[in-house]
């Protein structure tokens, strides 16, 4: 499964997490760092779906990530 923008990634700085690339822009990171973390989910509900963003708190589905579905 793949997400991708057709937008330029210039200017922005490229995180990566358990093969997952992001690109925020450079300030930005600097502001999530005074909070626990920042968890993006992709989840099925009631046969909606859709991107979960949480800022803080987003160890609680461990440091394994949520790729197994659980959190949420």
């Amino acid at each position: 499964m793949g997400l991708a923008l057709d937008e330029s990634v210039d200017g922005l700085e490229k995180l990566e997490n358990n093969g997952v690339a992001t690109y925020i822009e450079p300030g930005l990171k600097e502001f999530l760092s005074q909070f626990e973390g920042v968890l993006i989910d992709h989840v099925t509900m009631g046969g909606r779906s859709g991107f979960i963003v949480k800022v803080g708190g987003a160890g609680e589905c461990g440091d394994s990530g949520c790729s197994s579905g659980s959190c949420g």
